[in-house]
């Protein structure tokens, strides 16, 4: 009988499995079985150190018979070498189990101390916060790693270096909570921090160590850090140079996390200003609430707008920066202006008013050709035309106005001359009239003409030309008119006897008859000076019968008696 025989027991082994897995329990430390061996039993311990049998094998059989427990059921198979196999390893199986050889002639028990290992699941960080204020200890998160034998161990890092809890800036807590049914541990490690301004896109992880995996770490969290603003930043958006007119938009910005969203402006108010005067000086400031955004637009601005421009946060006002904004402006009058209408030889009085904000160049230009400031006395037909005025400040770019003015210059219509040629035919004769006046006159003959050409009107002046045969002795005349008056113009045109005479009649009638005129009033002027010095010598001759003189020349006389203005006049007309 077994009980009869002999028990030894050989000791205690350990064998790890891994949760899952498949246990492997060698009986007899896997030795060789002593010799005539009955039958091989395995037994387990339970916690109250009572014993329960789970398969027998005899010796003379193939396979094994279970009595197992129902938690073994379907579980079990014994192996060539007598070992206990245990299927789908749990954390229950973490218990002593025992091999028991019985002989013909002893019992031989072998003690196994199975342990069932199971790696935790992949740390990760939860209920982490939206963001972190500075200085503030708050949690950054959980890290939780699930379902592990034995526990594994926590630690926490930033950007790769591990934080360590000093009780102000870092407190990390440790806790393990062990799963009802299946033994499996979770820990939960917590990290509470007091952030700084550094901290801003920081990688925070938390790493887990572990009996079958010295290392697991989580996914990176970071954190906005929120801080308010210690400096205020104003800023024109708006290119210089600013001018007159233009809109400006200021934009304003603290350098808080996050940015702030809302601000004060404080402004220049405007007020309207006349050309070429300096606005007044008791402009007050005003103030602007902006929320929910940091620009501010001032639409149209003026010259007494210049000065400084500054901003805060809405609700801080001693938090504030400041701008210089310089506003160029340009004034301008010039007189005359739109159309002038001057008659010939009268004035136009240029006046040019300009001020600015900075320095200016001024153009002139007539009918868009480049001149000089126009002086515009006694004036002639060729001074009408278009006047334009730009003045520009150079370092002002787009800076700049325009002003003109049209000058039309009038005049009665005046015939300068009247040019008569024979034709090269020998039959015809070309008249030409040369006119001036202004608005343009109208040109009307006596005469039918053959062909009629005018040339361009230029600075109030044209050239009528007709060509026609005449017919005997024929008087011409050249009628020219406008809404100031006439003026007309006669010669004679004869037939001409020779045709082959190629001689050119041109001639002015009008300056021959004025020189006709000149010549008649000198030859008269010089026969009555005759006549006034033949009497006064006459004169003199007789009184000169009456004395003698005693010298050449006295008293104004010459050695010949006469007085010398006589003389003079004598040899003049000689």
């Amino acid at each position: 009988m077994i009980s009869a025989l002999a028990l030894q027991v050989e000791g205690i082994d350990t064998v790890s499995a891994i949760y899952g897995e498949t246990i492997t329990v060698p009986c007899n430390d896997n030795k060789q079985l002593p010799e005539g061996v009955v039958f091989v039993k395995w037994k387990y311990e339970q916690k109250d150190g009572t014993s329960h049998s789970l398969l027998t094998k005899s010796i003379v059989k193939d396979r094994a018979d279970f009595d197992a427990s129902p938690e073994y059921v379907g579980r079990l198979d014994i192996g060539k070498q007598n070992e206990l196999l245990v299927y789908n390893a749990t954390l229950q199986d973490q218990r002593r189990f025992n091999c028991m050889v019985a002989t013909t002639s002893d019992v031989i028990e072998h003690l196994v101390n199975v342990k069932v290992y199971k790696k935790p699941s992949k740390p990760e960080i939860t209920e982490s916060p939206k963001y972190l204020d500075v200085g503030k200890l708050q949690m950054i998160g959980k890290c939780i790693s699930k379902d592990g034998n034995p526990q594994g161990n926590t630690t926490w890092y930033r950007n790769g270096a591990l934080l360590e809890s000093d009780g102000k800036t870092v407190d990390i807590s440790d806790t393990a909570m062990q799963a009802p049914v299946t033994g499996l541990i979770t820990t939960t490690s917590v990290l509470r921090y007091a952030a700084q301004k550094t901290d801003m896109r920081a990688n925070f992880t938390c790493n887990v160590q572990h009996f079958l995996d010295k290392d697991q770490e989580s996914g990176p969290v970071t954190f906005p850090i929120y801080y308010p603003s210690e400096k205020v930043k104003i800023e024109v958006l708006t290119p210089s140079p600013i001018r007159e007119g233009d809109s400006v938009t200021l934009k304003c910005s603290g350098d808080g996390s996050p940015p702030p969203a809302s601000f004060t402006f404080f402004l220049k108010a405007s007020s309207l200003c006349n050309p070429l005067q300096l606005c007044a000086s008791d402009i007050t400031d005003k103030k602007e609430n902006v929320e929910n955004s940091n620009n501010y637009t001032i639409g149209s601005v003026s010259r007494n707008m210049t000065g400084d421009y500054s901003c805060s946060l809405l609700n801080d006002e001693n938090l504030k920066d400041t701008a210089t904004i310089t506003v160029h402006y340009l004034d301008m009058i010039l007189t005359p202006v739109g159309s002038v209408t001057k008659e010939v030889g009268q004035s136009v009085n240029v006046t040019l008013s300009k001020a600015s904000s900075a320095d200016l160049a001024v153009t002139w230009k007539k009918d868009n050709v480049k001149i000089d400031a126009p002086t515009l006395q006694k004036l002639a037909y060729r001074d009408a035309g278009n006047y334009e005025c730009v003045v520009t400040a150079a370092a002002v770019k787009g800076l700049k106005k325009t002003s003109s003015f049209q000058l039309i210059v009038e005049g009665k219509p005046h015939i300068k001359n009247l040019i008569k040629k024979l034709g090269q035919d020998g039959k015809t004769k070309t008249l030409s009239c040369i006119v001036e006046g202004s608005p343009k006159p109208t040109v009307q003959w006596n005469v039918n003409a053959s062909t009629v050409n005018e040339s361009p009107y230029v600075n109030g002046q044209f050239t009528h030309t007709i060509t026609m045969i005449p017919q005997g002795n024929d008087t011409v005349y050249c009628t020219v008119s406008n809404k100031l008056g006439q003026d007309q113009y006669t010669v004679n045109v004869s037939t001409f006897h020779t045709p082959s005479s190629k001689s050119d009649e041109s001639e002015d009638s009008r300056e021959t008859n004025d020189q006709t005129k000149l010549i008649v009033g000198v030859v008269v002027g010089l026969i009555v000076a005759a006549l006034v010095a033949g009497l006064i010598y006459w004169i003199y001759m007789k009184k000169s019968k009456q004395g003698s003189w005693k010298t050449g020349f006295r008293n104004g006389r010459n050695s010949n008696g006469l007085p010398c203005h006589i003389r003079v006049l004598i040899g003049t007309l000689s």
